[in-house]
């Protein structure tokens, strides 16, 4: 009998193991272990054992079954639930993937053992013929003893280290060898004959190109870069991936900065019309040492000389040699003149010239003199661009400002409001422009109505623009006068956001309150409930009209009623007998929670005053205080109650 249970348990484990392998097409480990980078970059034995027991079938699965921690379906925790299926996958993964792991890394050991040895003794051999001191190695030797990524590291690290010995001579049998070319590139022992030579290693018509040194994530990553360059579509064949390769070792070249300037005219030449363009672009932003920018200005191309018109590290006196020969090229006299590094005599002689262009690009020069700008200034009259560059330049000064309002332009005007530090004198001229039939008129009203040093008279005037934009500038500002104010409050009946700007303005005059209280606007009373300048009567009114919307919630807005009403109670300007009064009509209130709306709001002001907070206690503490049936209601006023006894705690403490 115990015989035959032997036997069945071992036909079922062999079954389990047989399904697994079937499942699992020979085991997940076994599988995946070998295409992973610790493998690639470090090969080993047994990779799929160690693989499939330190858990990387478990994040496998766990990716399979799309496992997140955000909710819960099997186990309400999810956090649970996520612990128990990794123990799942880990267990299954010790009981089967294991076994069958150690099985199959057992019939390939030959095999990874002659990998690791393979990486083992590439990595040494390049590490004596790189790294020492000796002749280096032929590129036939080097191309023989080459093994992907051992071989590669080494030609990093060596190439990172310009002062190993005999390090032109390594980098030319490197090249010929067709290896790490897209590192050599960036050594600045290339010379002009080895960056040739790279170049010619990486062209679609090289001859024996190793093909097996290009990176097959660096071609990927040059095609679509490529094919936009030539504004063609290609299909990847190996001649195109050759194509894109070269073309990324040109743009490497061009980068580097201490490749001599022979070597990188000779790769600018040696370059496709149709890829040139990016090459310029890295052109322009490499920093590149004296000699080799007079070099590229005196190699005659226009797009050359423009890249370095366009270089931030460009010395100065290759700006001055580029501006002499400007004559013939506009595009390149407008690079000159808006280059920060370009010397001054090149500038003044930039400002004399005729063309409006120039001018233009020279304005917005941020090296540009005081003194040139007002020189500019003076063109500025029929050339509003001009002057709008010119009023907005740091540089300019205080009399350069005044001359360009002169000229009544509205778009200069804009850019000299938009300074800081404007005199209100300036600005008082400025308001003359201002006005609604143009846009940038409308703007420069705008504009100077936010302005906080703009005078009440020249406010008085951008008011009778008639603009709403300007007009609502106006009610806000600090310096508004109260005839202002008064003036625009007579246009609140068309326009309730005015009239609340105008409401909650400060200096607005009485009578100009209790007209605007008279509107009937819940904008304009929430402003005026507010305002601590507010009549005591048009608070009284707005507390009574508040009130009379919330006794009758389906007729109006509730929400702002309450806000009105607590914004009343809460006002300093009123008198603590209208707070007692208002606050004791707040409880006369039908509906509950309407009351408890409005005392939670008075209470939660700091600024509530006493006689309300004792009104409250009245009602909430006393004797015979009120008991809201619900029970929500009840649990808001035992809070408006304690909330109420800790303000007059702390007022009655203050005070003693």
């Amino acid at each position: 009998m115990g015989e035959l249970r032997r036997k069945r348990f071992l036909g079922c484990l062999t079954g389990v193991y047989a399904a697994a392998l079937v499942l699992t097409g020979g085991g997940c480990a076994t599988r995946q272990a070998r295409r992973t980078p610790e493998y690639v970059w470090d090969p080993r034995a047994y990779p799929a054992t160690q693989y499939a027991a330190g858990g990387g079938v478990v994040g496998q699965a766990m990716d399979a079954v799309g496992f997140e921690y955000s909710s819960g379906w099997l186990i309400p925790d999810n956090l649970i639930q996520g612990m128990l299926l990794s123990a799942v996958f880990y267990g299954y993964s010790l009981v089967v993937e294991v076994p069958i792991s150690v099985v199959t890394d057992t019939a390939a050991l030959p095999y990874d053992l002659r990998r690791a040895a393979a990486f083992r003794e590439a990595e040494r051999f390049y590490r004596v013929a790189l790294l020492g001191d000796g002749w280096p190695e032929t590129a036939e030797t080097l191309r023989a003893r080459h093994v992907p990524i051992a071989s590669d590291r080494v030609v990093r690290e060596f190439v990172a280290r310009p002062d190993t010995p005999e390090s032109p001579a390594k980098l030319r049998a490197l090249a010929e060898a067709g290896l790490g070319l897209e590192l050599v590139v960036g050594s600045p022992h290339v010379d002009a004959d080895l960056a040739l030579r790279i170049l010619d290693r990486a062209e679609p018509a090289g001859t024996d190109w190793p093909r097996w040194t290009v990176d097959p994530d660096l071609a990927q990553a040059t095609r679509l870069r490529a094919g936009q360059h030539a504004g063609r579509t290609y299909d990847g064949t190996p001649d195109y991936r050759r194509m894109s390769f070269a073309r990324f070792l040109r743009g490497q070249l061009i980068r580097n900065p201490d490749l001599p300037a022979d070597a990188l005219l000779r790769v600018l030449a040696a370059s496709e019309p149709e890829a040139m363009d990016p090459l310029l672009r890295l052109l322009a932003e490499t920093a590149y040492p004296p000699d080799t920018f007079q070099a590229l200005r005196l190699q005659g191309d226009p797009g050359v000389r423009m890249a370095v018109a366009a270089n931030p590290h460009v010395p100065p006196a290759q700006l001055a040699a580029l501006a002499g020969h400007a004559a013939d090229d506009p595009r390149l006299r407008l690079r000159v003149a808006r280059h920060p590094q370009t010397d001054a005599d090149v500038l003044d002689r930039l400002s004399r010239s005729d063309d409006p262009e120039v001018r233009r690009a020279l304005a917005s020069n941020p090296s540009l003199s005081a003194g040139l700008l007002a020189r500019l200034a003076e063109d500025a009259d029929d050339d509003p661009a001009l002057g709008a560059q010119v009023a907005a330049h740091p540089h300019a000064r205080l009399e350069t400002l005044a001359r360009l309002v002169e000229f009544e332009d509205p778009t200069v005007g804009l850019a000299v409001v938009n300074r800081y530090h404007i005199p209100a004198d300036l600005l008082d001229r400025l308001a003359d422009l201002a006005g609604a039939d143009s846009e940038a008129g409308r703007r420069l009203g705008l504009e100077i109505a936010r302005h906080r040093d703009t005078r009440p008279e020249t406010l008085d005037r951008l008011a009778r623009i008639d603009d709403a934009g300007i007009r609502g500038a106006v009610a806000t500002h600090a310096n508004a006068p109260a005839d202002t104010l008064d003036y625009l409050s007579g246009l609140a009946e068309t326009d309730d956001l005015r009239g609340s700007l105008v409401a909650a303005h400060p200096r607005t005059p009485e009578a100009t309150l209790r007209r605007l209280g008279e509107l009937g606007s819940l904008d304009v009373s929430e402003q005026l409930a507010r305002n601590p300048g507010t009549p005591p009567e048009t608070l009284r009114l707005l507390a009574r009209e508040a009130l009379d919307i919330l006794s009758r919630p389906v007729d109006g807005d509730t929400y702002r009623a309450t806000v009105i009403a607590a914004g009343v109670v809460t006002n300093p300007g009123l008198p603590a007998e209208d707070a007692e009064a208002i606050t004791e009509a707040i409880f006369g209130l039908p509906i509950p929670g309407q009351r408890l709306g409005v005392l939670g709001f008075i209470v939660d002001n700091p600024a509530a005053p006493s006689a309300a907070l004792e009104t409250m206690l009245r009602h909430l503490a006393g004797p015979g205080r009120e008991r809201p049936s619900n029970r929500r209601d009840r649990d808001r006023a035992e809070d408006i109650r304690r909330k109420a006894e800790n303000r007059l705690a702390l007022r009655a403490s203050r005070r003693d």
